[in-house]
């Protein structure tokens, strides 16, 4: 069943007015509302509010769009703004899980970003503006790696580090 065509090959999301009319008739697409430039937290209760009345939806169809609409705007805002019942719905979908895992791996490294520039400023090692960028290229498991060291053998430490703040850039 056709329901809405398009007639562009690339449309970008984050610059549709999901107010428009059109838009708002099709249910399908309210749970990308949240991705719009700007929309803000409250368009996650505007769009769950529509999902939920949406008579033309079977509660399978519901809870789909909805799963969609909590990851997306959780991946957009986090989960604070999700009302309850959308997080009760999210934490039995695998996308939840995911969505954790990767706010997790996320607080990890700005923890070792900031750990890592507060040893260079005990140690005395310029940070250039970018040095909060330079650390994060290392990847997760360098920084954890670079963090350790600090903590055992800080002198080595110290000197990667300020390889690494200090290599010309490219």
């Amino acid at each position: 069943m056709r329901v809405l065509t398009f007639d562009f090959q690339v449309v970008r999301l984050w610059e549709v007015d999901y107010l428009q009319p059109a838009l708002r008739a099709a249910t399908a697409l309210l749970p990308l509302s949240v991705l719009e430039s700007s929309a803000g937290p409250e368009r996650i209760a505007w769009a769950e509010s529509r999902i939920r009345r949406a008579p033309s939806l079977s509660s399978e169809e519901r809870l789909d769009l909805l799963v969609v609409l909590g990851t997306l705007a959780s991946r957009r805002f986090g989960d604070k703004p999700l009302s309850r019942f959308l997080r009760d719905i999210m934490l039995d979908s695998p996308f939840w899980e995911e969505q954790r895992a990767q706010e997790r791996k996320r607080v990890e490294v700005r923890e070792r970003l900031e750990t890592l520039l507060t040893f260079a400023n005990a140690r005395g090692i310029p940070q250039p503006p970018d040095a909060e960028e330079r650390l994060s290229q290392l990847g997760a498991s360098s920084l954890k790696a670079l963090v350790t060291q600090a903590v055992t053998d800080p002198d080595t430490a110290a000197t990667e580090l300020r390889a690494v703040l200090t290599a010309p850039k490219h």
